[in-house]
C-alpha cells in the first residue's frame, strides 16, 4: 500500500493526500508551486489546502504579501487521531444504551461481505463463550492473514473457550491448535461453509470469491444447530 493509500485510511480524499505529499517534500512552498508541481487547478488547490489545514494537516503563514503552506508533522497528526480516536472510545458505552438492540432484544440478522464482515465476527467471539463450530475450513487465515494471529492471541489471552468439528484433511491445520478449544475430527465431510454458535447467535461463513457473512441472532434457531452440533459431536472422533 503506498503513502496516498495510506493517507486516505486516515480520512483524506485523494487530493488531499497528494497536496499534503506536495507540502512534505517542500516543507514550505505557495499554493500556486503546488498547483503548478501537482498540474491541479490553482482554485482547487487552495480548496484543498483548506481542507488540509480545517483536518490539522497543515498550516501556512504569510511573509509580505505571500502565503506560506507548510505540513503539520506527522506525530502531530497522530496525536490528533489518537484523541479523536480516544473520544470516539468514550463515546461507546453512551451509544450501546442507546442502541434498541441492547434495550430490548429481537430476533434479527445481519449480512457482511468482504474481510470487514469477519472483523465483525471475531470482534463478537472475543466476548462469547462456550463458542461451537463446525464446518471449519481455515480459509480465514489466508484472507486476514496479517490479523488473525493477532486475533486468536487475543482470544487465548480472554481464556474463550469451546469446541470445534473439522474434516479430518485439515488436522494439524493452525485453527485446530487454538487453545481452550477441543477438537474432534470427522471423515468424508468437506464444507465451504462454517457454521459458528455462540449465545444466542448463530454465524455462517462462507469465503470463495470473497467472504461473505451471515449473522441471526435468534434464540430457538441457535438452540436447534446447538442440537445438531451435540450430535456431531458425540459422532465425531
Amino acid at each position: 500500500m503506498d503513502l496516498i493509500e495510506k493517507l486516505k485510511l486516515a480520512g483524506l480524499s485523494g487530493n488531499e493526500a497528494r497536496v499534503y505529499l506536495e507540502l512534505v517534500k517542500h516543507g514550505s512552498i505557495p499554493a500556486r508551486d503546488i498547483a503548478k508541481s501537482l498540474s491541479m487547478d490553482r482554485t482547487l488547490a487552495y480548496q484543498v489546502l483548506h481542507n488540509l489545514i480545517d483536518k490539522g494537516f497543515a498550516h501556512y503563514q504569510k511573509t509580505g504579501a505571500k502565503t506560506y503552506y507548510s505540513a503539520s508533522k506527522p506525530d502531530l497528526v497522530l496525536t490528533t487521531f489518537r484523541e479523536k480516536a480516544t473520544q470516539i472510545e468514550s463515546a461507546i458505552p453512551e451509544l450501546v444504551k442507546l442502541s434498541t438492540m441492547q434495550q430490548t432484544p429481537r430476533p434479527s440478522s445481519e449480512a457482511y461481505e468482504g474481510k470487514q464482515g469477519l472483523r465483525v465476527l471475531f470482534s463478537e467471539l472475543s466476548h462469547a463463550r462456550d463458542i461451537l463450530i463446525f464446518g471449519a475450513t481455515g480459509n480465514s487465515y489466508d484472507v486476514l492473514k496479517w490479523e488473525l494471529g493477532h486475533v486468536v492471541k487475543s482470544f487465548e489471552l480472554a481464556k474463550i473457550t469451546g469446541r470445534m468439528i473439522v474434516d479430518r484433511t485439515l488436522q494439524g491445520h493452525q485453527m485446530t491448535k487454538i487453545k481452550g478449544l477441543k477438537m474432534r475430527y470427522v471423515t468424508d465431510a468437506p464444507a465451504s461453509a462454517t457454521t459458528t454458535i455462540y449465545g444466542n447467535t448463530v454465524a455462517i461463513h462462507t469465503i470463495t470469491d470473497k467472504p461473505v457473512v451471515i449473522i441471526i441472532r435468534n434464540k430457538e434457531i441457535a438452540q436447534t444447530y446447538k442440537n445438531y452440533f451435540e450430535l456431531l459431536w458425540r459422532n465425531a472422533k
